[in-house]
């Protein structure tokens, strides 16, 4: 009878154990350290306007910054989630179809494709890429507005960059989270109506049609003085 009450005790408790929920664990992502001074490539930094930035690359007193938000047709940074990595960009293309036309732009030969050529260089290409039009007349009076000075260029990343992170990734066995915040252009035409974009949440390149929009933002590129972000 005392082995009918304990089995009869046991059993559930057993069972209660073994069948409970299993709670599907959620990879955490490290808070970034900001830095401050003496400051690496890949280190995470901060402007005056609180937007942030990852550093690409610090060579002759200039600093290059890639933008860990995408930005709006305005040229106003979008919300970041950093923790889900999901694309809060607004859906934009190199150009809408017909957007640069064979008369104007030789290079761009399929006219319902778009054009990958991200600016002009008036050899065969005459007019800038919507995006680099949004960059240039949206997002760049701002930026020059944060760090009080003209003298600043701005672009998307291209893809030796992409690469060269992904090789560092390999290199240190890390991962650079800040790379993967949304899907987004890359200036780095493959052929004259694909490009490379990085799609959202994967660690490859891919290549679309250029005028396609789908979810891929713009996320910015700054080239400064480097006196001009650590005074």
């Amino acid at each position: 009878m005392k082995k009918i009450i304990i089995a009869s005790i046991v059993i559930p408790l057993i069972l209660v154990y073994f069948l409970k929920p299993i709670k599907k664990e959620v990879e955490e992502i490290p808070k970034e350290k900001i830095c401050e001074s003496n400051c690496n490539i890949g280190d995470k930094i901060i402007l005056n306007d609180k937007s942030t930035w990852h550093i690409l690359n610090i060579d002759n007193n200039k600093i290059t910054l890639f933008s860990d938000a995408t930005i709006d047709l305005e040229g106003n940074y979008l919300p970041l989630n950093e923790t889900s990595m999901r694309n809060t960009g607004v859906p934009v293309a190199f150009d809408t179809q017909n957007a640069r036309t064979i008369e104007n732009n030789p290079y761009c030969i399929f006219q319902d494709l778009g054009c990958s050529a991200y600016e002009k260089n008036n050899i065969d290409v005459f007019e800038d890429s919507n995006i680099k039009k949004i960059i240039d007349n949206n997002f760049l009076p701002k930026i020059i507005n944060v760090l009080n000075n003209e003298n600043i260029k701005v672009r998307l990343m291209n893809k030796n960059e992409f690469d060269y992170f992904k090789s560092l990734e390999y290199t240190n066995k890390t991962r650079y989270n800040w790379l993967y915040y949304s899907g987004y252009w890359l200036m780095t035409p493959y052929n004259s109506h694909s490009l490379y974009v990085h799609k959202e949440k994967e660690e490859n390149l891919t290549l679309i049609s250029a005028y396609i929009p789908y979810g891929y933002g713009i996320r910015p590129v700054i080239e400064v003085d480097y006196d001009l972000v650590f005074k």
